[in-house]
């Protein structure tokens, strides 16, 4: 995160060892914080509140359950109030093996590919990175893949 602004609470830093960086297109990574508004839309069977304290503890992002979107006006909505995207997908498991075959359902979907038109937009992936074979991600300008 380009910043100078003081991180608001202790949350966990994530090493080397357990993020790859797969993509960077625009130099979009590190994130400017002087952007505006930053929605984190968050995809997956499991809620991402770590992700949520950790994206806080240097600006205000508000995040919102991809399953919290019933209808395109309200995607339209928060796509028109924002100025960058970050799609998350969390999803549980014990072992990274019990992701394997687990996608996003329908609904979580049909959000994801109305993202595709959206610009300046980045992913985040906490889950196997077999799933991310499922999905559209041409048009992200950033996408990392977090193992924890």
């Amino acid at each position: 995160l380009k910043t100078s602004h003081k991180p608001t609470e202790n949350v966990p830093e994530t090493t080397p060892k357990n993020r790859f960086k797969i993509k960077n297109d625009n130099n979009v990574l590190p994130i400017d914080l002087d952007q505006k508004n930053i929605l984190n839309i968050q995809f997956g069977n499991d809620e991402g509140k770590e992700f949520s304290c950790f994206l806080n503890k240097y600006k205000k992002v508000k995040s919102i359950r991809a399953d919290q979107i019933n209808n395109k006006n309200t995607l339209n909505k928060l796509i028109k109030e924002n100025d960058l995207f970050i799609v998350s997908i969390h999803m549980k498991s014990n072992t990274p093996w019990d992701n394997i075959g687990k996608n996003l359902n329908y609904n979580q979907i049909e959000i994801f590919n109305s993202l595709n038109f959206v610009k300046n937009k980045i992913l985040v992936s906490f889950t196997n990175p077999y799933m991310l074979s499922e999905l559209e991600l041409e048009d992200f300008e950033s996408i990392l893949m977090l193992l924890l």
